[in-house]
């Protein structure tokens, strides 16, 4: 019984095959017999067959036939094990949800370098060239034996999730550091770093998440302010704040000035900025002011405009008047020392000390030197007193003659010394 079955199996298997074996013939094969492997499955190896009109396009749908099978069997495996697949949604959906991402990552898992570098020479190859005789007509069939074990699947799921992780990691480096950095430049970089991750991550939960966090990045950049911390002639000083967080940069301002010369931005202790300027040239009556401009980036730049009183920090002295000598004596002697006095006239309501008094006169053979020290201050006129020794002072008291000298003063409030020439009729009592 049996025998009489195979008997009967066999003559339908020639039945089925005899149409081919009349209306085919092989013209050409890449050896004498087809090797055992073809058209079967083994384990620890992937086999495929393809034909077409050349040997190359049949040689070609077979490797892409091995890839396919290597990546789903892969991407099965990373579907099995990702820990990050989000499974938690409504019944009905989550078979949906798990083959979209399981599909995604077929794509990913093509882009592995195993993947991406199977090549012919990497296979066991037989083809064969047949004619099909009604049509006259010409193709090829190919098969193809890979060597694909256990272990190579596994080393690639875990290339896979390997790679998986440290993107995430980026991420979640970038998440970690957002209410932490100091510089502004810190958002342009982390907004690039973040561009790759948004197109690398597949799966919407994480993909969600990377786009959140671009424009969380993104919103930052309105809320950078510049804030002022204090305004003296020739010196602004402020800050940048991010929600209260102190941010520096390394972008240099576009300055825009009137009058003001010598214009400089720099860092200072405590995480501020220092301007500072001369303005010397600046005219009383005008608006002075500075404008500093910031391209932060995000398309957005911040302002800081400030104005300044010329007034405020200058200390203008004009000499006027008459000086008087008085010279000191004892007895019918002449002292070495003279008490003197001279007129001044402040232009600003600005502080300042008289540092130097020189002058000469004819009667005194070396010019009257002196270190007053007086403080003066307040729009206006001032009577500035000095004593000077004086070797010699052959000047006859009551007559009058010209002084020609300077006087240098300084700015209590800047620091800044100047220096006033004049030449005014000098009185000896």
């Amino acid at each position: 019984m049996k025998t009489k079955n195979l008997l009967l199996l066999f003559g339908l298997l020639l039945l089925t095959a005899s149409p081919v074996l009349s209306q085919e013939k092989i013209v050409e094969r890449s050896a004498s017999h087809a090797p055992q492997w073809t058209g079967i499955a083994q384990s620890d190896y992937v086999i495929a067959s393809a034909q077409a009109e050349t040997l190359d396009e049949a040689q070609n749908k077979c490797l892409n036939d091995i890839r396919q099978s290597i990546i789903n069997g892969v991407s099965f495996n990373i579907c099995s094990e990702e820990t990050s697949i989000d499974r938690q949604t409504s019944r009905n959906n989550s078979t949906d949800v798990f083959r979209g991402y399981s599909s995604e990552v077929k794509t990913v898992a093509a882009k592995l370098p195993f993947i991406a570098n199977i090549s012919p020479s990497d296979t066991e190859i037989y083809w064969e060239r047949r004619l099909i005789k009604k049509e006259k007509k010409y193709y090829y069939i190919v098969h193809m034996r890979y060597p694909f074990s256990q272990a190579q699947r596994d080393d690639l799921v875990a290339q896979f999730l390997k790679q998986d992780r440290e993107q995430y990691d980026k991420y979640l480096a970038l998440k970690d550091q957002f209410d932490k950095f100091t510089s502004i430049e810190e958002i342009g970089r982390a907004l690039n770093d973040l561009r790759p991750l948004v197109n690398y991550f597949f799966d919407s939960r994480r993909h969600d998440e990377m786009i959140a966090l671009q424009r969380n990045y993104e919103r930052l950049y309105p809320s950078i302010s510049i804030v002022p911390y204090s305004n003296e002639p020739g010196c602004n000083i402020f800050c940048f704040q991010l929600d209260g967080r102190l941010m520096q940069t390394s972008v240099e301002p576009v300055i825009r000035k009137q009058y003001a010369t010598n214009v400089a931005v720099q860092p200072i202790d405590g995480g501020y900025y220092m301007v500072t300027y001369d303005y010397d040239q600046c005219l009383d009556d005008d608006e002075n002011t500075i404008e500093l401009l910031y391209r932060i980036g995000g398309g957005r730049t911040l302002k800081h405009h400030f104005s300044f009183d010329v007034r405020k920090g200058k200390s203008v002295v004009i000499p006027f008047g008459q000086i008087e000598i008085v010279p000191l004596k004892e007895g019918d002697d002449e002292l070495p020392v003279i008490n003197g006095s001279m007129n001044l006239r402040s232009k600003y309501d600005e502080e300042f000390t008289v540092e130097e008094l020189r002058f000469s006169i004819s009667g005194i053979p070396q010019p009257v030197a002196c270190a007053p020290r007086s403080t003066i201050s307040g729009k206006g006129n001032h009577r500035l007193n000095f004593t000077a020794t004086v070797e010699d002072m052959k000047r006859t008291p009551g007559k009058s003659s010209m002084a020609h000298g300077n006087i240098v003063i300084r700015n209590k409030r800047s620091g800044k010394t100047s220096e006033v020439k004049f030449s005014l009729p000098c009185l000896i009592r």
